[in-house]
């Protein structure tokens, strides 16, 4: 953005949700740059859960996602290919809960691998807590801190995060 280059996209994807506990999406994203750079991206991930209770649940997530660039060398991260897999476990718990109201926390720890051409493969990790406060059917907020391990052209990176928001309601 700071160097003048923009970019118009256009993306498609598709969700089969199995029922609550499973699911399934994919999707693709095509971008093309002001600097005549076109990207494609490709993405699939899986949610499933693997055991539960009235309030504890424990599900597995994988995701796979890859890209490739028509051209390299430019001034923003763009590897002419690249491939990311990873595997989560997700814990979420009910803390309290009485009618509409519910606090809920969740941690979800990753691994997995990146590639990128030119660059070899470098593990990957994440992990991330968040809080959910659903105060009735209207309104709801949430919070959350997270850690993530990941190489980008072969340096190493470990990026911390804090992130909110909230879901109002309206009739």
């Amino acid at each position: 953005y700071n160097a003048g280059i923009t970019a118009h996209s256009l993306e498609s994807g598709v969700k089969y949700r199995v029922d609550e506990g499973e699911y399934y999406r994919t999707g693709s994203t095509y971008v093309d740059f002001s600097d005549g750079n076109q990207r494609w991206m490709f993405g699939a991930q899986g949610y499933q859960v693997v055991w539960s209770n009235p309030h504890h649940q424990w599900a597995l997530l994988e995701t796979v996602y890859a890209s490739s660039n028509s051209k390299n060398n430019t001034i923003y991260f763009n590897p002419s290919n690249d491939l990311d897999v990873g595997l989560a476990a997700e814990y979420q718990g009910i803390i309290r809960r009485r009618y509409d109201f519910e606090f809920r926390h969740t941690l979800l720890v990753g691994l997995g691998a990146y590639s990128q051409n030119g660059f070899g493969t470098d593990p990957t990790a994440q992990v991330t807590y968040r809080h959910n406060w659903k105060r009735d059917k209207e309104l709801e907020w949430f919070y959350g801190v997270g850690m993530n391990y990941h190489s980008y052209d072969g340096e190493r990176e470990l990026r911390s995060t804090a992130f909110g928001g909230f879901t109002w309601r309206f009739d």
